[in-house]
């Protein structure tokens, strides 16, 4: 599992960082260089450097965070106006129909973000475009069969494309490596 995985690399990584250090002042102290005095100034460099690396990258994680928290709201304000206007406008067998491929679609996005493999990651996310076309084709259908007027058959396109918006921009997000 993901923290499982974080938790051997983090692990990993120290020890391989404690190794390089042991060495390094092993044989500092060990070596003519011991005697040398090294400027204070060295010290101050490097710690500015280190704390500008540190700031920039926890500017970034907080902008990749806060973006995708954006995102994310914008998706769920849109599934949720897409239900209220279907609870207004369509018929039970059509609710029922639409909610299933709501569900179906959120728990494909779900395994989409959720997801490590990338050869699965292109099924998956298909899956819930899928999901999100056969939304669509119901709403067409309706308006074929004149049982929804062309306003609700474009406000429904227009939640739809928010939705497709939002999610490729969770997903995008989620691919993007950190720096």
């Amino acid at each position: 599992s993901q923290p499982d995985i974080y938790v051997w690399n983090l692990i990993r990584n120290t020890l391989f960082v404690g190794a390089i250090t042991f060495v390094l002042t092993y044989l500092y102290l060990h070596s003519s260089l011991a005697d040398k005095h090294i400027p204070s100034a060295v010290y101050s460099l490097v710690a500015f450097a280190i704390g500008l690396t540190l700031a920039m990258r926890m500017s970034t994680a907080y902008e990749r965070w806060s973006s995708g928290s954006k995102h994310f709201n914008e998706l769920h304000n849109s599934i949720t106006f897409l239900c209220m206007k279907a609870r207004e406008t369509l018929s039970n067998p059509e609710k029922e129909i639409l909610l299933k491929h709501i569900s179906l679609f959120l728990s494909n996005f779900n395994e989409t973000l959720r997801n490590l493999d990338d050869k699965k990651d292109l099924d998956i996310e298909q899956s819930y475009l899928e999901e999100l076309h056969n939304i669509m084709s119901l709403f067409t259908d309706l308006y074929d069969s004149k049982e929804m007027e062309l306003g609700d058959m474009n406000v429904y396109h227009k939640t739809i494309q928010d939705i497709i918006v939002s999610a490729g921009s969770c997903v995008r997000i989620k691919n993007t490596p950190i720096p």
